[in-house]
């Protein structure tokens, strides 16, 4: 929990929309496209003033109704790219 609230004070106006969302079973998987502008560091990036959009592809089991296990991708490479300058257009 430490982490997600590290991850809320650097990006405080972090927003994200679901893309993408698959169910079958007893599995969620999800593919989220993030808006922010980085206060301070986030991700291991320092934050240049800039708007960032980036990709997460999150897999969700379920279990009794709860989640029992989250496993998570983030696209770090576009942060990175944003970050010095390159075009990242495919994730509009």
């Amino acid at each position: 929990m430490a982490v997600e609230r590290g991850r809320w004070n650097a990006a405080p106006d972090l927003i994200y929309e679901a893309r993408l969302v698959v169910a079958g079973g007893d599995q969620v998987a999800c593919r989220l496209v993030f808006d922010c502008v980085p206060v301070g560091e986030f991700l291991g990036f320092r934050p240049d003033g800039a708007r960032l959009r980036f990709a997460e592809h999150v897999f969700y089991r379920y279990e009794d109704g709860r989640i029992a296990a989250v496993r998570s991708m983030i696209d770090r490479a576009a942060v990175a790219e944003q970050l010095s300058g390159r075009d990242v257009s495919a994730l509009r």
